[in-house]
């Protein structure tokens, strides 16, 4: 109802999702090169990462029968990113142009299931904007954090809500994992007004 009193019409909107809605995790994966003598390509990287986000995507479908015990929902990635990638073993912040026989890449995917983001959509349509984008709270809270920093960014993210928290471990300057918890605000002022 608040929404439907603003103006959105035209206007693009980008939803970040946190809680139960999404998770994420780290998918590292090494990968023997065919002719290592020959420089790393943009295709050759982008194949690699493709790869990676299949593997993800089934381990995704796993930690969902694990966590919720169905199989029926569907997933759909929210967002994918790099979180490390090295040449035969040594760190680089960008492989493409390089030669090794071996790049191992660090991928960070976030999931939802479809139906959470087929009824964003929905919602946009019934406000007129334009659906860009749904990705992961923590993961977006990371990037912006790492901008800065002159050094490889490790720490754990903590999203105190009302009835949940959200936690993110960075390591490395990238964002390896996400977890929700069933506590939040609502619990620890019950707990002190017990006191």
């Amino acid at each position: 109802e608040a929404l439907k009193g603003s103006n959105l019409a035209g206007q693009n909107a980008v939803f970040g999702l946190s809680g139960e809605s999404v998770f994420g995790f780290a998918t590292t994966v090494r990968v023997k090169r065919q002719n290592p003598d020959e420089k790393i390509t943009k295709g050759e990287l982008k194949d690699v990462i493709q790869k990676i986000q299949e593997l993800a995507f089934i381990e995704a479908g796993q930690l969902q029968v694990s966590k919720i015990g169905r199989e029926d929902r569907e997933l759909d990635m929210v967002n994918s990113g790099v979180i490390s990638a090295k040449v035969d073993g040594n760190l680089a912040e960008d492989v493409v142009g390089k030669v090794g026989r071996y790049i191992e890449i660090g991928l960070f995917t976030s999931f939802a299931e479809r139906g959470i983001l087929a009824g964003i959509s929905e919602l946009c349509k019934k406000l007129d904007a334009n659906f860009v984008a749904a990705t992961s709270q923590m993961y977006s809270l990371s990037k912006f954090l790492c901008l800065n920093q002159k050094s490889p960014f490790n720490a754990i993210l903590i999203d105190f809500g009302g009835d949940k928290t959200d936690v993110g471990i960075c390591y490395g300057g990238g964002i390896v994992s996400t977890k929700t918890l069933d506590f939040g605000g609502v619990q620890l002022t019950k707990e002190i007004a017990s006191i």
